[in-house]
């Protein structure tokens, strides 16, 4: 039985040994730094972070960690050279995206986000960014059915849309996404370019890289999302769907809340 080599390839992403369908079409010309905002080794103001400013927001940045809760902070009142010292100082995390008019990165401390829109910069305590949470509701659709006829070239498709389906009406149900691992599905080239189709991606790629880098691509169909999981030398190692809540793989925990909040206060007491 024939496997297909890509069963969730997306547009343009063949020539890179992409798995899934649900590839974007702006991998080429993504290239994400917030305009180089964050600059690795730039040297940082301490004076200027001593800024009565600087210090409320990072108080209150340590505050809202600590407690687990979602806030956003201004960055308008402060200078070039405050901005410019702070986003060095929180420095550089592992996950980020961009959508139209918004460039969005996780900083060193875990659930602290710099967010760049058209009315400015500021910083966004969450365990994934608000305006993400928007995009998805208002670009998806709230229910999956089956489709009404299958092209006749298709070998196993028909069975894993009878799966989606099935775990789609139960997806909360559970605390945990339903995970579906593509190389358990033997699937032609049909197979893969109806999936496709039929599941569909919104524009919004998520990357989070670390030792290896994994990319989310939410579908069309709200609470389906898309997870590529590759190696350093960038190849897909896994290729899944999760149906349920936005993976675990791009969220900052509780855990990670408290940590950030612990590291920002040494932080405040070494420079403040």
């Amino acid at each position: 039985m024939f496997k297909s080599k890509n069963p969730m390839r997306w547009n343009d992403e063949e020539k890179a040994e992409i798995l899934s369908p649900i590839a974007a079409e702006e991998d080429e010309k993504e290239s994400f730094d917030l305009d180089s905002k964050i600059s690795s080794g730039v040297y940082i103001d301490y004076d200027a972070l001593k800024a009565p400013i600087i210090v409320r927001i990072l108080n209150n940045i340590g505050l809202a960690l600590e407690q687990n809760q979602s806030d956003v902070f201004s960055l308008a009142e402060l200078s070039s050279l405050q901005k410019q010292s702070l986003y060095n100082l929180l420095g550089e995390g592992e996950v980020s995206f961009s959508l139209e008019g918004i460039k969005a990165k996780e900083t060193n401390f875990i659930g602290l986000w710099l967010i760049q829109d058209i009315q400015g910069d500021y910083l966004e305590v969450a365990d994934f960014p608000k305006v993400s949470y928007q995009y998805i509701q208002e670009h998806t659709k709230k229910d999956f059915s089956m489709p009404v006829s299958i092209p006749s070239e298709c070998m196993n498709i028909s069975g894993l849309f009878s799966e989606i389906h099935e775990k789609y009406k139960k997806r909360f149900e559970s605390k945990n996404n339903y995970i579906l691992n593509f190389s358990l599905f033997p699937m032609n080239e049909a197979d893969a370019k109806f999936l496709s189709q039929t599941l569909g991606h919104i524009g919004l790629k998520i990357k989070s890289k670390g030792y290896s880098q994994t990319i989310v691509r939410p579908t069309s169909i709200a609470d389906i999302y898309s997870l590529q999981y590759q190696n350093n030398k960038g190849k897909i190692i896994l290729d899944t769907i999760e149906i349920g809540h936005m993976p675990d793989a791009i969220l900052a925990t509780e855990s990670d809340f408290k940590y950030s909040a612990e590291r920002l206060r040494e932080i405040l007491k070494v420079y403040h």
